[in-house]
Parts: structure tokens; sequence; C-alpha cells
């Protein structure tokens, strides 16, 4: 039987007669049941007057939820002190369907008004599905998904529609704990995409548990990650469950059509096999929508972790800097001597390619010679072996053992020493928390060049060579000075012409998606295998595919992780220096 879950689409635009002395990067908090959602801190364009103007979504999964409530919180220094400065509520009862609501709600602290907040709620824009596998309204739903996402379709999907919608198929669970079927427990699927999620009904007693339901998610980022959880029913009700295993993946790494089973990790205790799930899934998606949303701000999560201060931490990160900076050290040393014409011939033969270079080089060569480093990696990539995130356990250890010692004194009531990492990290934990945490962003940033640039994230690297040849061609036809009047002509009227919009890099977007080296070493970890026992099973499927597709997919027992994917940084900018 379908069901039809409709969405809370909520439009927040911006905070006003805030105090300016309590506020510090604000963010809001929208709870309706057990959805949640987390905005991003608000840009201050006037003290007290925070703008967000984002959009998203939660759904009404119980008829019971009426209210939804809303609070305001101010952090400091990337979340590690947070505050609550007002909290309110709407009711949604009298909401029409498909009709926009414009609400200013006056918040409130402890009885007294703090702030006014400008929102716009509307149910019914987008919808969740579940549907048993065999409903004939799955087909007919795929059709028309197909149909709208399709590219010849691109100007009729408005700028705020999802860039399309993920089909996912849960059939079943094997390898599962035995204690389920000792203690009498149920067990049941969670499929979540960011804060948006779907259960199956609970299986009881049963160690390979089926349950053949169909879900189908609106899509509004393909960069998104989908979380695959098994959950044991610890008491009557769902609210009280221990996580069995889970896999995650990202959806562009997503097999259209391809049913198959995944691994199940625990990566609470670092063990890799806690069973594995069989699923289909199919991305169906507009690509001219996803491109132009890859430009946009990426669109946080509400379980995003809180940065803390880590020794630990502090330590890998410079040893990832250190890392990264050695190939231009190595390359400025080279430099160094050719300059002091240590090698005659060497010299002469680079003097002659520099003045060659620059007597013939243009403007155009610049974004033309990244397109060529791109596609060179691209040749090489599937031939390239997996090479480990390298990391120096010692200097983890070590510093990660003086922090668990420092812990362990004041947890006894001892007082700590009064050394130079007391001082640092306990004396002025806010400013070293500053600078971990501008390190870990510029070390992330790079890396996520890096693999861009390797081929290692294949979407972003091809629609890079998009963007890339587009500026090639601007760059040869189009006159420089054209150029930068355009653009100058943009950045000083975009204000006039679209007063609420905020400004975002979109460099930095495109990267912000990206995946780091140890993203990527988690994610090669949870390899999807196929059990051969259950060849049978596999292909007794209707409706998963064709015959070849579901004996295929029985039968690998290779991961579907690319190779190279956790390529060194020292490895990548050797290869991309050589061009």
């Amino acid at each position: 039987m379908s069901s039809v879950i409709p969405s809370l689409t909520i439009f927040l635009f911006e905070g006003a007669e805030f105090s300016s002395e309590d506020i510090s990067n604000p963010f809001c908090d929208f709870a309706l049941g057990s959805e949640e959602h987390r905005t991003s801190a608000g840009r201050m364009l006037n003290m007290g007057y925070p703008v967000w103007m984002e959009e998203f979504d939660l759904f009404l999964h119980d008829a019971s939820w009426k209210n939804l409530q809303i609070s305001v919180w101010s952090s400091h220094i990337a979340g590690a002190k947070r505050a609550v400065l007002g909290t309110a509520q709407i009711s949604i009862a009298h909401l029409q369907v498909g009709k926009p609501e414009d609400i200013w709600l006056d918040m409130e602290n402890d009885g007294e008004l703090c702030g006014c907040l400008h929102v716009s709620v509307l149910i019914g824009k987008r919808c969740l599905t579940v549907d048993r596998l065999g409903d004939p309204i799955i087909g007919q739903r795929r059709l028309s998904f197909l149909e709208k996402f399709h590219i010849r379709n691109t100007m009729t999907l408005s700028r705020n529609d999802n860039v399309g919608v993920l089909i996912i198929k849960v059939f079943k669970a094997t390898g599962l704990s035995e204690d389920i079927q000792k203690n009498k427990q149920g067990v049941f699927c969670s499929v979540r995409i960011m804060d948006t999620h779907l259960e199956t009904p609970v299986s009881v007693l049963s160690l390979e548990p089926e349950w053949n339901c169909v879900f189908t998610f609106p899509v509004m980022d393909v960069h998104s990650f989908l979380d695959v959880s098994i959950l044991r029913v610890n008491g009557k009700g769902r609210r009280q469950w221990n996580l069995l295993g889970k896999t995650f993946m990202r959806l562009t790494d997503i097999e259209n059509g391809r049913a198959k089973w995944h691994i199940l990790k625990d990566l609470s205790e670092n063990v890799k096999d806690r069973g594995a799930v069989f699923l289909e899934m199919e991305l169906i998606y507009n690509p001219v929508k996803a491109g132009l949303r890859t430009l946009r701000p990426r669109e946080t999560w509400t379980e995003e972790p809180v940065s803390a201060l880590s020794g630990k931490a502090f330590a890998t990160n410079i040893h990832r800097a250190k890392t990264a900076v050695a190939p231009f050290t190595d390359f400025m040393l080279f430099v160094r001597k050719l300059l002091d014409w240590e090698s005659p011939p060497l010299t002469m033969a680079a003097f002659i390619l520099y003045m060659t270079f620059v007597w013939y080089c243009e403007l155009w060569m610049i974004p033309f010679g990244f397109l060529v480093c791109i596609l060179a990696n691209q040749r090489v990539n599937n031939k390239r072996p997996i090479s480990p995130l390298i990391v120096n356990p010692n200097i983890e250890d070590r510093e990660g053992d003086k922090e668990d010692q420092i812990e362990e004194r004041l947890r006894n009531g001892a007082e700590p020493d009064a050394g130079f990492f007391h001082k640092v990290f306990v004396e002025i934990p806010d400013g070293v928390l500053a600078v971990q945490n501008g390190l870990q962003f510029t070390m992330d940033l790079y890396e996520r060049a890096c693999n861009i640039l390797l081929f290692n994230e294949q979407w972003l690297s091809s629609f890079s060579c998009v963007l890339l040849f587009l500026g090639t061609v601007v760059l040869y036809f189009v006159p420089l000075r054209t150029i930068f009047l355009v653009y100058g002509l943009h950045k000083f009227t975009k204000k006039l012409r679209k007063p609420f919009t905020i400004g975002h890099n979109d460099l930095l977007s495109v990267l912000s998606r990206a995946r780091t080296n140890a993203e990527l070493k988690t994610l090669a970890d949870l390899e999807t295998v196929s059990h051969v026992r259950n060849v049978t099973d596999a292909a007794s499927y209707a409706g998963t595919g064709s015959d070849e597709e579901s004996a295929s997919s029985s039968t690998a027992a290779k991961t579907t992780s690319r190779p190279g994917a956790s390529a060194h940084n020292i490895v990548g900018v050797n290869k991309i220096l050589k061009f």
C-alpha cells in the first residue's frame, strides 16, 4: 500500500531587534515532532539583524504533530560555546496545503521579548513516498520523474525545485547479531539523506529480515550522503533502539538500477562486518540543475560534529600541513639549484623553456592547463593502486596520550602541570581552537582540490572540466577588458537587483562538496560485497532490473570504490607540478 508524507517547507529570511551584545554567529533550530533541522550561521548585515535566506523541509510523518518549535542560538568560536537567545512556536493545524503563510514571530526568552524572526511556511511542496515492492504505481511514478527531470525540461524547473529524486528499494538484511532471537527483539531499517529519513516496518525475531519497501526521496543536492542503518528495537517503541550496523555513500557514487549487497559497519567500535543489507537504488536528476546547485553553498546537517579542542587533532593538522608543503619546498630547492648553475646544461634548458613559455603564454592557457591535468589524471586513475592515507601515528599517539593524561588528572581533582601543553590547551582554548579550525579548513580545501585534479571525485572532476572548457573558450575569444567590465557590473549591481541575496564564493561551494583523504579512505573501507549463498534470492526479486543485472550484482565480489581514491597528497602535487 502506497503512502505519501507531505513536507512542511520553511523559508527562513531574517531576524530583527536582537541584542547586538549577545548575538554572535546566530543559527536556528527547527523541530517538528522527531524531525529537526539546524540552519547555518546567519550573516550580520546590521548589528542585531541577522540574515539567513534559507529554504529547507521537515516532513509530517505523524498527523498528530501540530506545532513547529523554533529556537535561535548564539555561538562563539565555531560553536564551542552556545546560548539560546529566544524560542517560539507555530501552529500548523490551520495551514492550507499549497498556500504559503508569511509570519513575523516574536522570540521570547524567560518570558521577555528578545527579537523577531521572519519565516514563511508551506505544506505540500514536496513529499516522501513509501510503497511495497511490486506496486504498479512505482513504475508510473518513475516514468514521470524521468520526464520531469529530463535535460530538455530544464527551463520548466524553478530555482527552488529539487534537482532530482532517489528511488531506493530495501529488500532484506543478513548476518545480523544472534542476540535478536535470544532477546526476542525487532529489527528495522532507517534510510536517511541529510535530515530526511524513512523507516521500514519492524521485523521480529529474524536474523535475515525482509522488508521489500520502496522509498522515494526528493534530492536537493546530488552531493548529499545516503545513510542506511539497521537498528534493533530494545523497548516497546522505536525511540529505544541500538545500532547494529550502517553503510553510507554519496549519491553520485550510486550505481543506478543495480541490486547488490552493502556491507554494514559499526563506526563507533571500528568493526567492519556487522552483516549486509540488500539494496537497489536509482538517482534521477537534472544535470543542469545539479551543476547550478553545486555552485551554491552546501546544505548544513543537524548532526554535524561540533569542533572541539583536541591535541590529537591539532597534531594531525600540523602533520598534514607539513606533508602538503613538502612538494613545494622541494620544488623551490630545485629552482634555487637551477639559478645557482649547479648543472649548467639543465639550467640552460630551463632558461630556454622559461623564455619560450613567457613569450607564447596567453591567459586562456591557464584554465586549459588545469583541464589537461584533470583529463590526464582521468586516464591513469583506473590504473593507480590504492595508497593508504599517510598519517604519522607516533605524533597522534604521543599527543593523544598527553591529552588523555591531563584529562585523567583533572577528573581525579589533581592540579594540571604548568607546562606548555597546559598553557596552550587550557588557559587560552579559544585562540588555539580558532587556529586549529583554520588549519583544518585550509588543509581540507587543499586535499579536496587535489582530489578533484586527480579525478578521485568523478562527478566534480567532470563538472570542473566543463567549467574549465567554458573558461578557456571565453578567455580565448572575449577580451580581458570586457570580462572585467561585465564582472564589475555584476558585482556592483547585485545588491540592487537582489537586495536579500547573501553572497558566496562559487569556488568554495564546489570545493566544499569534494571529500578529503580521510573521508575517501573511510568510504573505501565500506566495501560492497555479495553473498554467494543468496545468489538465488538476489535473482528472484522481480522489478530489480534485468536478469543479467541481478546475476552480476549477486556474483560480484569486488569493491565498488574506485582505485586511487585515497591517494596521498605528495603524489598528487607532484603529478600536478609536472603539468
